[in-house]
């Protein structure tokens, strides 16, 4: 029977990244279960196939909400990737880290270390932006693009149509300036592929300190976990 130092459950977004750190000491091995299939499909690849994955129940879960008041009582449809990568395997590629005052919000509610000073240079590693600035970083393994350059004409009139309505613009609300109008930057690595999150786990693979396979990634369901106490457990590096 295989053994491993830890087992995590979901190869989605965090699943992935929390991998990727757990093996950076080249010494730990992972298990990674995952209840979906793998992230090769030609949708999940091509930047516009969130419009297909939205509604494949092959790596979607398509979830609805339960009846929300304010909705009048309706459901919402609530679509959750079940694949490698999970939701961001199927999402819109649209790159939004949120806005600084609710990090500040959450850390006044009792959450020690969730202040935006604090989260972000986390976001700043993970990064490959594109162009070099303060609030960005260039030698994460998420490849960030600002798509500003190649967007249609028409979404450059967009823009100056709203400051019209004085609504600012802004070059980047992931930045200094969170609110305005700008096109959204979006995930995609060089040449346009899209696989969010899988960048972490690749880079592992590929230096061989991911100790766990592709073979490990089958259709997996967890219903049960059961934790036996060891005396030689070994602890990967902060």
């Amino acid at each position: 029977m295989d053994e491993f130092d830890y087992v995590i459950v979901g190869a989605g977004t965090a699943g992935c990244v929390l991998a990727s750190r757990l093996t950076e000491d080249g010494k730990s091995t992972v298990m990674l279960l995952e209840a979906g299939g793998s992230d090769r499909s030609i949708w999940i690849q091509l930047p516009i196939g969130y419009g297909r994955t939205f509604f494949d129940r092959r790596i979607n879960w398509m979830y609805d909400t339960e009846p929300v008041a304010a909705l009048g009582g309706r459901c919402s449809y609530w679509p959750r990737g079940k694949v490698v990568g999970g939701s961001g395997s199927i999402n819109a590629m649209v790159y939004v880290r949120g806005q600084p005052r609710d990090y500040a919000d959450w850390k006044a509610m009792g959450n020690p270390g969730w202040g935006w000073d604090e989260v972000l240079p986390y976001f700043k590693k993970s990064e490959h932006f594109d162009r070099v600035c303060d609030y960005h970083g260039q030698d994460g393994p998420q490849h960030v693009t600002d798509i500003t350059p190649h967007v249609h004409p028409i979404c450059h009139k967009f823009i100056a149509a709203a400051g019209t309505l004085g609504l600012a613009p802004t070059n980047d609300f992931n930045g200094e300036q969170h609110e305005g109008v700008v096109s959204t930057p979006s995930i995609r690595g060089p040449g346009g592929g899209h696989r969010p999150p899988m960048p972490f786990c690749d880079r592992r693979l590929s230096a061989g300190t991911l100790r766990f396979k592709r073979r490990h990634w089958r259709a997996a369901s967890c219903s049960t976990v059961s934790v036996q106490s060891v005396s030689n457990t070994r602890h990967a590096g902060s």
